[in-house]
């Protein structure tokens, strides 16, 4: 995305505390930017590795985990999901 495709108004910066490394992610309200999706997935293991054996699991528990620690992505939870359950292989 170039500087000029970004909006600073609409564009919002998510961390996690937890971690040496700050996590980053931009929304402008359609897309999700994120500095690494490994990490994103790093961050949210510990939420959501208990919950892996269904899409409903899993889509609970992920949105319980941005709503408490990445409230930015909360509109976004639907495409975090989705990445999460390819990933982890997440039988439907």
């Amino acid at each position: 995305m170039s500087a000029e495709e970004l909006n600073p108004f609409l564009s919002t910066t998510a961390r996690l505390t937890a971690g040496s490394v700050p996590f980053h992610a931009l929304s402008d309200g359609k897309h999700l930017f994120l500095s690494s999706n490994y990490e994103l997935i790093q961050r949210l293991e510990p939420y959501v590795r208990e919950h892996l054996g269904s899409q409903a699991r899993l889509a609970d528990a992920t949105r319980h985990a941005l709503q408490r620690y990445l409230p930015e992505l909360l509109p976004q939870a639907t495409q975090v999901i989705q990445y999460l359950s390819l990933y982890y292989e997440v039988p439907s």
